[in-house]
Formats: structure tokens, C-alpha cells, sequence
């Protein structure tokens, strides 16, 4: 798990080398995708998935602070 400051926003990014799985596979309305995005557009933010079968998982949150640098 790491956090960074990039600016105006915020970027969490969430790995792990687990078993993943196929992001064309994954049936429309439902998964992680669907439900993060939902939630990260009510504030501002969205999220960026990465995985494969074999591969492990990478989750990456970004939000926007509120403030200007």
C-alpha cells in the first residue's frame, strides 16, 4: 500500500501478488470497477485497475484534495 500527494489530489494504490484475474471477462455493473467508480465520482475521484490471470492486482484510488498547491 502506498499514498502519494500529486499535486491536487491524492493517489492510493493498493498491490498484491495474488492469483488476479481477466478485466475482459468481468461482466458489466458489476466488480470492483463499477463500485469504485461510483463512490470516486461522488467526490471527485477516480480509480485505475490493473490485473491479469497470474499476475497479482493493483488497485490505484485517486481523489482530489480541495486545496490548490
Amino acid at each position: 500500500v502506498t499514498v502519494q500527494a500529486e499535486g491536487e489530489h491524492v493517489a492510493v494504490t493498493v498491490r498484491d501478488d495474488g492469483p488476479g484475474f481477466d478485466q475482459a471477462s468481468q461482466l458489466p455493473g458489476f466488480g470492483i470497477r463499477e463500485i469504485l467508480g461510483r463512490h470516486l465520482a461522488e467526490v471527485g475521484g477516480r480509480s485505475e485497475i490493473q490485473s491479469a490471470p497470474g499476475g497479482g492486482t493493483q488497485v490505484r484510488i485517486i481523489v482530489p484534495t480541495g486545496q490548490r498547491p
